[in-house]
């Protein structure tokens, strides 16, 4: 019903809507990416990468940053390989490290049960069409090339929502890479992140925060629709808090404590499937 009310009033709201928008773009702090490696391999047991990997936010680097990590893995260890993929919080922006984000907290977790080789493809503003884009440019292209993947973890919806796209559209762009990822690696499992409850986040304005809270709540809905009809697909059982010291400076991203939840949220859905129960 709310979210009838919103399609139904937004040719009125439409130019109000912009203007705050606008105001918000304006206004709110530009927190920088989280600094370190964008890939690397931890042995089962350790809690530092065994080499450094290239950041790989710069888009236009050449095409030799993509290292190729021994598959020689200590006797009876597996090797699991990650691969994160999104927008600003895939990237840990509100964060100062990649230890103190996503990447960090979740290669850290499953290293307790894995040899985990894992890769960050993630760039802030990214829509879900940009990183269809991406995937097909050189520099991401190059880590794909390196293997396949056991699990993908997917952080996009936010700037779909924000942005003047469909719900239908976004979920076109969604099983576009959805298969892209497929026909990459057949077995991996993919998890992908629901968007959060926008309309929540007091860093917006009203009636902007009542609009983009009914758009994520109709983008979340229909995203289940879509992975309920795929195989290997799931979504994050994720509700991150919203109080003050689960967001960063800018009152939209997460800050450190959220990044390590959500972390552990995915981790335990991983092990889950794998037959490993929370320690």
């Amino acid at each position: 019903m709310q979210q009838a009310l919103a399609k139904l009033l937004l040719p009125v709201l439409a130019p109000m809507l912009m203007v705050q928008a606008l105001w918000l773009k304006r206004i709110m702090p530009r927190l920088p990416e989280a600094k370190g490696p964008r890939e690397g391999l931890i042995d089962k047991g350790d809690q530092e990468a065994s080499i450094e990997g290239a950041n790989l936010a710069d888009l236009s680097m050449p095409t030799s940053v993509c290292t190729s990590p021994s598959d020689l893995a200590p006797s009876g260890v597996t090797t699991i390989n990650l691969l994160i993929l999104g927008d600003s919080a895939a990237a840990g922006v509100g964060v100062g490290s990649q230890q103190q984000a996503l990447s960090g907290y979740l290669t850290a977790r499953l290293s307790e049960h894995y040899r985990v080789r894992w890769t960050l493809l993630a760039r802030s503003g990214l829509t879900t069409n940009n990183t269809l884009t991406h995937l097909s440019g050189e520099s991401w292209q190059a880590c794909l090339r390196q293997g396949q993947y056991d699990v993908v973890l997917l952080s996009l919806g936010v700037n779909d929502v924000l942005s003047p796209l469909s719900v239908t559209r976004w979920l076109s762009a969604t099983e576009r890479l959805l298969s892209q990822l497929r026909q990459h690696s057949p077995k991996a499992q993919l998890l992908l992140t629901p968007v959060p409850p926008l309309g929540a986040f007091l860093a917006f304005p009203q009636p902007l925060r009542w609009f983009v809270g009914q758009r994520s709540d109709e983008f979340n809905r229909r995203l289940q629709q879509v992975i309920d009809a795929q195989t290997g697909c799931q979504l994050l059982s994720l509700q991150l808090p919203l109080s003050a010291d689960s967001l960063a400076l800018d009152g939209f991203h997460p800050s450190e404590s959220s990044y390590r939840l959500w972390a552990e949220v995915a981790a335990q859905q991983m092990l889950a499937r794998r037959g490993i129960n929370r320690d």
